[in-house]
């Protein structure tokens, strides 16, 4: 029974990373908001790397939320690529 579960849970994984790599892929190749991604991933890096937690946080949380509000655009527009 536990190796069941585990593996129902690793199939949801599997799927939610698949979906999330479909996304990126997506919005990389429709160039998305592209210079937006890259700034916000320089100032999470450069947060990190100067210790500054919170701006690395902030930023993080500010760029998931765009990244979940660009797949549902997307996964509307692209329904033959998701389940």
């Amino acid at each position: 029974m536990k190796g069941a579960i585990k593996k129902e849970t690793w199939d949801t994984i599997c799927q939610v990373e698949a979906d999330f790599q479909r996304i990126r892929l997506l919005s990389l190749s429709l160039k998305l908001k592209l210079d937006n991604v890259y700034s916000q991933h320089l100032v999470i890096t450069d947060a990190i790397r100067d210790k500054k937690l919170d701006i690395a946080d902030k930023v993080m949380r500010e760029h998931l939320i765009m990244v979940n509000f660009d797949s549902v655009k997307l996964k509307e527009k692209y329904q033959e690529y998701f389940k």
